[in-house]
C-alpha cells in the first residue's frame, strides 16, 4: 500500500496534466472496474496504472468525456480483448472514423463493440470485429456520399449500421473459412 502511494505521488510530478485528485480517482474507479484485476506484483501494477492513466487522459480528450466515463470505455473495451495500453488508439480510430461517418467517436466506438460481441465465444478475435465494424459503417457512409450505394439499398439492408454489421459478419466469415 505505501509503495502504491509512493508511486501515485511520483505520477503526479512526472505527468503535469493530471493531479493527485485524478489520480486517486484513476484509482479507485479502476479498481471498482477491475482494471488493475489480475496484477501479480507492484511493478505489474505500477504497468498497468501507467498505461490506464496515460490513455485515459488521451480518450477523455478524444471523445469529451469526463475520467469516470473515460475508464468505462477503457473498461468496455477490454471486455472484447483490447488492453488499456491500446485503447487510446482503438478510440483514435473511431474518432477519425465517425468523421467520415457523419457519427461522434463514443458512437462509434459503442457501435464497434457491438460489432465485436457478434463473435463473442467463436474464436474470432474481437478486437478485430470491433475495428472491422467500425470501418465498414465509415465506408457504407462514404459510398453512399460518392453515390455508388443506393439510400434505398442502406434502407432494405436496416440503415447504414446494420449494414455495416452485415459486412462485418460476411467478411469474418469468410476470412474463416
Amino acid at each position: 500500500r505505501r509503495q502504491t502511494a509512493e508511486f501515485v505521488r511520483e505520477r503526479d510530478i512526472a505527468d503535469p496534466f493530471i493531479n493527485t485528485q485524478e489520480l486517486t480517482q484513476v484509482l479507485q474507479t479502476g479498481s471498482r472496474l477491475g482494471l488493475f484485476a489480475g496484477t501479480r506484483d507492484v511493478e505489474d501494477f505500477r504497468s498497468k496504472f501507467k498505461a490506464v492513466t496515460e490513455n485515459v487522459k488521451q480518450i477523455t480528450r478524444v471523445l469529451h468525456q469526463t475520467l469516470d466515463e473515460g475508464l468505462k470505455t477503457i473498461k468496455d473495451l477490454q471486455s472484447i480483448g483490447i488492453q488499456p495500453g491500446q485503447a487510446a488508439g482503438a478510440v483514435g480510430l473511431a474518432d477519425v472514423a465517425g468523421r467520415v461517418a457523419g457519427r461522434t467517436g463514443a458512437e462509434m466506438v459503442q457501435l464497434g463493440v457491438q460489432g465485436a460481441e457478434m463473435f463473442r465465444g467463436t474464436g474470432v478475435q474481437m478486437g478485430i470485429a470491433y475495428q472491422a465494424n467500425i470501418m465498414n459503417l465509415a465506408a457504407v457512409r462514404s459510398q453512399r456520399d460518392a453515390g455508388t450505394l443506393a439510400q434505398e439499398a442502406i434502407a432494405q439492408a436496416g440503415g447504414e449500421e446494420a449494414l455495416a454489421q452485415r459486412m462485418t459478419a460476411g467478411g469474418l466469415a469468410y476470412s474463416q473459412t
